[in-house]
Protein backbone atom coordinates (compact mmCIF):
# COMPACT_ATOMS: atom_id res chain seq x y z
CA UNK A 1 0.00 0.00 0.00
CA UNK A 2 0.98 3.18 -0.56
CA UNK A 3 1.86 5.88 1.41
CA UNK A 4 -1.46 8.32 -0.30
CA UNK A 5 -3.29 5.43 -0.02
CA UNK A 6 -2.68 4.33 3.51
CA UNK A 7 -3.42 8.47 4.53
CA UNK A 8 -6.88 7.82 2.79
CA UNK A 9 -7.37 4.81 4.58
CA UNK A 10 -5.96 6.40 8.10
CA UNK A 11 -8.76 9.21 7.29
CA UNK A 12 -11.66 6.98 6.84
CA UNK A 13 -11.16 4.94 9.76
CA UNK A 14 -10.87 8.23 12.17
CA UNK A 15 -13.89 9.45 10.12
CA UNK A 16 -16.08 6.62 10.98
CA UNK A 17 -15.07 6.37 14.48
CA UNK A 18 -15.71 10.14 14.93
CA UNK A 19 -18.99 10.00 13.35
CA UNK A 20 -20.05 6.83 16.06
CA UNK A 21 -18.38 8.22 18.93
CA UNK A 22 -20.83 11.57 18.05
CA UNK A 23 -23.44 8.70 17.36
CA UNK A 24 -23.05 7.71 20.89
CA UNK A 25 -24.94 10.25 22.88
CA UNK A 26 -27.89 9.91 21.36
CA UNK A 27 -27.86 6.44 21.56
CA UNK A 28 -27.65 6.98 25.86
CA UNK A 29 -30.36 9.48 25.46
CA UNK A 30 -32.44 7.11 23.32
CA UNK A 31 -32.01 3.84 25.94
CA UNK A 32 -32.65 6.12 29.07
CA UNK A 33 -35.94 7.49 27.45
CA UNK A 34 -37.13 3.76 26.10
CA UNK A 35 -36.58 2.50 29.77
CA UNK A 36 -38.81 5.16 31.37
CA UNK A 37 -41.12 4.26 28.60
CA UNK A 38 -41.48 0.69 29.69
CA UNK A 39 -40.18 0.69 33.03
CA UNK A 40 -44.17 0.31 34.60
CA UNK A 41 -45.01 -2.01 31.90
CA UNK A 42 -47.19 -4.98 33.08
CA UNK A 43 -45.57 -8.70 32.48
CA UNK A 44 -46.77 -12.45 33.51
CA UNK A 45 -42.82 -12.85 35.02
CA UNK A 46 -40.23 -10.39 35.66
CA UNK A 47 -36.91 -12.21 35.54
CA UNK A 48 -33.33 -10.53 37.23
CA UNK A 49 -30.62 -11.53 34.81
CA UNK A 50 -26.96 -10.75 35.19
CA UNK A 51 -24.19 -9.94 32.83
CA UNK A 52 -21.09 -10.12 33.20
CA UNK A 53 -17.34 -9.68 31.36
CA UNK A 54 -13.76 -9.78 32.42
CA UNK A 55 -11.87 -6.64 33.48
CA UNK A 56 -10.99 -4.43 30.71
CA UNK A 57 -13.95 -6.34 28.37
CA UNK A 58 -16.37 -3.34 28.68
CA UNK A 59 -17.96 -3.45 25.33
CA UNK A 60 -21.00 -5.93 26.93
CA UNK A 61 -22.96 -2.94 27.73
CA UNK A 62 -22.86 -2.22 23.73
CA UNK A 63 -24.17 -5.71 23.25
CA UNK A 64 -26.92 -5.95 25.55
CA UNK A 65 -28.27 -2.16 24.96
CA UNK A 66 -27.99 -2.97 21.14
CA UNK A 67 -29.41 -5.91 21.52
CA UNK A 68 -32.53 -4.98 22.52
CA UNK A 69 -32.82 -1.89 20.11
CA UNK A 70 -31.95 -4.20 17.54
CA UNK A 71 -29.27 -1.96 15.93
CA UNK A 72 -25.82 -2.29 14.70
CA UNK A 73 -23.71 -2.71 17.42
CA UNK A 74 -21.51 0.45 18.52
CA UNK A 75 -17.87 -0.07 20.13
CA UNK A 76 -18.17 3.39 21.56
CA UNK A 77 -20.47 2.82 24.38
CA UNK A 78 -19.38 4.32 27.88
CA UNK A 79 -17.71 1.70 30.03
CA UNK A 80 -20.03 0.85 33.25
CA UNK A 81 -19.66 2.35 36.67
CA UNK A 82 -21.03 0.29 38.97
CA UNK A 83 -24.39 -1.17 38.03
CA UNK A 84 -26.26 -0.22 34.42
CA UNK A 85 -29.96 -1.50 33.84
CA UNK A 86 -31.78 -2.27 30.44
CA UNK A 87 -35.21 -4.03 30.09
CA UNK A 88 -36.37 -6.03 27.71
CA UNK A 89 -40.08 -7.28 26.90
CA UNK A 90 -40.44 -10.53 25.12
CA UNK A 91 -43.17 -13.20 24.46
CA UNK A 92 -42.55 -16.76 25.54
CA UNK A 93 -44.99 -19.97 24.59
CA UNK A 94 -45.21 -22.43 26.74
CA UNK A 95 -44.47 -26.04 24.33
CA UNK A 96 -46.44 -28.04 26.58
CA UNK A 97 -49.62 -25.90 27.24
CA UNK A 98 -49.37 -23.19 24.04
CA UNK A 99 -49.98 -20.73 25.88
CA UNK A 100 -47.98 -17.42 25.73
CA UNK A 101 -46.84 -15.02 28.25
CA UNK A 102 -45.31 -11.71 28.62
CA UNK A 103 -41.74 -11.63 30.23
CA UNK A 104 -40.10 -8.55 31.52
CA UNK A 105 -35.82 -9.55 31.40
CA UNK A 106 -34.36 -7.23 33.84
CA UNK A 107 -30.79 -7.15 32.42
CA UNK A 108 -28.47 -6.04 35.42
CA UNK A 109 -24.75 -4.94 33.51
CA UNK A 110 -22.16 -5.08 36.77
CA UNK A 111 -18.81 -3.64 35.99
CA UNK A 112 -15.65 -5.96 37.30
CA UNK A 113 -14.09 -2.41 39.13
CA UNK A 114 -12.49 -3.46 42.65
CA UNK A 115 -14.20 -0.94 44.56
CA UNK A 116 -17.60 -2.49 43.44
CA UNK A 117 -16.30 -6.30 43.62
CA UNK A 118 -17.41 -6.41 47.43
CA UNK A 119 -21.21 -5.48 46.66
CA UNK A 120 -21.70 -8.23 43.95
CA UNK A 121 -23.41 -10.21 46.47
CA UNK A 122 -25.88 -7.70 46.49
CA UNK A 123 -26.07 -7.44 43.13
CA UNK A 124 -26.66 -11.26 42.57
CA UNK A 125 -29.44 -11.39 45.33
CA UNK A 126 -32.19 -12.87 44.09
CA UNK A 127 -31.30 -13.10 40.06
CA UNK A 128 -32.77 -16.26 38.48
CA UNK A 129 -30.04 -16.00 35.45
CA UNK A 130 -26.86 -14.54 33.87
CA UNK A 131 -25.26 -13.91 30.91
CA UNK A 132 -21.25 -14.10 31.16
CA UNK A 133 -19.34 -12.02 28.42
CA UNK A 134 -15.76 -13.50 27.20
CA UNK A 135 -13.80 -13.39 24.17
CA UNK A 136 -10.79 -15.16 22.19
CA UNK A 137 -9.10 -11.37 22.22
CA UNK A 138 -9.59 -11.72 26.38
CA UNK A 139 -6.35 -11.11 28.16
CA UNK A 140 -8.23 -13.66 30.80
CA UNK A 141 -8.41 -17.39 29.98
CA UNK A 142 -12.15 -19.12 30.00
CA UNK A 143 -11.65 -20.59 32.91
CA UNK A 144 -11.53 -17.11 34.16
CA UNK A 145 -15.45 -16.96 34.14
CA UNK A 146 -15.99 -19.61 36.54
CA UNK A 147 -15.68 -17.07 39.17
CA UNK A 148 -19.28 -15.32 38.42
CA UNK A 149 -20.78 -18.87 38.96
CA UNK A 150 -19.45 -18.84 42.39
CA UNK A 151 -20.63 -15.48 43.25
CA UNK A 152 -24.05 -16.43 42.04
CA UNK A 153 -24.16 -19.47 44.32
CA UNK A 154 -22.55 -16.94 47.17
CA UNK A 155 -25.32 -14.23 46.81
CA UNK A 156 -28.18 -17.23 46.07
CA UNK A 157 -27.44 -20.09 48.34
CA UNK A 158 -30.93 -21.85 48.49
CA UNK A 159 -31.00 -21.55 44.45
CA UNK A 160 -27.53 -22.99 43.50
CA UNK A 161 -28.38 -24.23 40.27
CA UNK A 162 -29.04 -20.64 38.73
CA UNK A 163 -29.03 -21.38 34.42
CA UNK A 164 -25.98 -19.18 32.83
CA UNK A 165 -25.02 -18.78 29.43
CA UNK A 166 -21.90 -17.94 27.50
CA UNK A 167 -21.55 -15.22 24.86
CA UNK A 168 -18.61 -15.16 23.16
CA UNK A 169 -17.20 -11.81 21.19
CA UNK A 170 -15.72 -12.75 18.35
CA UNK A 171 -16.25 -9.26 16.32
CA UNK A 172 -13.58 -7.75 14.17
CA UNK A 173 -12.49 -4.04 15.42
CA UNK A 174 -12.90 -3.15 12.00
CA UNK A 175 -15.31 -3.90 8.88
CA UNK A 176 -12.25 -5.43 6.96
CA UNK A 177 -11.53 -7.46 10.09
CA UNK A 178 -12.33 -11.08 10.56
CA UNK A 179 -13.15 -13.55 13.25
CA UNK A 180 -10.37 -14.86 15.19
CA UNK A 181 -10.05 -18.24 14.76
CA UNK A 182 -9.56 -19.93 18.20
CA UNK A 183 -11.55 -23.15 18.04
CA UNK A 184 -9.01 -26.19 17.12
CA UNK A 185 -6.25 -28.50 17.46
CA UNK A 186 -3.23 -26.28 18.63
CA UNK A 187 -5.92 -23.32 19.73
CA UNK A 188 -6.98 -21.92 22.67
CA UNK A 189 -10.17 -24.30 22.88
CA UNK A 190 -9.02 -28.00 20.87
CA UNK A 191 -12.75 -28.29 19.53
CA UNK A 192 -16.38 -27.34 19.94
CA UNK A 193 -17.13 -30.62 21.60
CA UNK A 194 -14.59 -29.48 24.35
CA UNK A 195 -15.82 -26.44 24.99
CA UNK A 196 -20.01 -27.80 25.33
CA UNK A 197 -18.05 -30.44 27.32
CA UNK A 198 -16.73 -27.57 29.71
CA UNK A 199 -20.01 -25.28 29.68
CA UNK A 200 -22.17 -28.48 30.65
CA UNK A 201 -19.51 -29.09 33.85
CA UNK A 202 -20.15 -26.24 35.21
CA UNK A 203 -23.32 -24.99 34.75
CA UNK A 204 -23.57 -23.20 31.65
CA UNK A 205 -26.86 -24.37 29.91
CA UNK A 206 -24.89 -23.21 25.90
CA UNK A 207 -22.71 -21.09 24.69
CA UNK A 208 -23.25 -18.14 21.62
CA UNK A 209 -20.50 -17.18 19.37
CA UNK A 210 -21.13 -12.69 17.95
CA UNK A 211 -19.03 -12.64 15.00
CA UNK A 212 -20.28 -9.34 13.55
CA UNK A 213 -21.99 -6.26 14.18
CA UNK A 214 -24.98 -6.82 12.84
CA UNK A 215 -27.32 -9.49 11.43
CA UNK A 216 -27.02 -13.07 12.29
CA UNK A 217 -23.86 -12.70 13.57
CA UNK A 218 -24.83 -10.75 16.37
CA UNK A 219 -28.23 -10.15 16.48
CA UNK A 220 -29.40 -13.41 15.74
CA UNK A 221 -26.70 -14.72 17.94
CA UNK A 222 -27.78 -12.52 21.21
CA UNK A 223 -31.27 -13.89 20.48
CA UNK A 224 -30.44 -17.49 20.64
CA UNK A 225 -28.66 -16.75 23.94
CA UNK A 226 -31.68 -15.07 25.79
CA UNK A 227 -34.00 -17.67 24.52
CA UNK A 228 -31.55 -20.34 25.49
CA UNK A 229 -31.33 -18.55 28.70
CA UNK A 230 -35.31 -17.90 29.56
CA UNK A 231 -35.92 -21.77 28.75
CA UNK A 232 -33.81 -22.75 31.21
CA UNK A 233 -35.29 -20.73 33.88
CA UNK A 234 -38.78 -21.67 32.91
CA UNK A 235 -37.92 -24.87 33.28
CA UNK A 236 -35.37 -25.10 35.99
CA UNK A 237 -37.85 -22.85 37.96
CA UNK A 238 -41.08 -25.01 36.84
CA UNK A 239 -42.59 -21.72 36.04
CA UNK A 240 -46.37 -22.08 35.00
CA UNK A 241 -48.19 -19.21 34.09
CA UNK A 242 -50.72 -17.64 36.61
Amino acid sequence: MSDTEAQRSEGFTTREMESEIDGDAAIVRMDEEIFQEVKSKESDFTFKIMCWRLHGFWQERGFVSDYIQRRPLSFYHKPTIGVDFYLNFITWSDKSTKEDSTVKLQFWDVAEHERFLKMTNVFCRNCVGALVFWGPKSPSPLGSILKWSEKIKEANPKDPNIPMVLVIENIPTSKRGKPVDWIGPGRLIESRVLLDEFCARNGFAGWFQLVSREGDGYTGAMTKAVDCLVQNIFKQRNIRKP
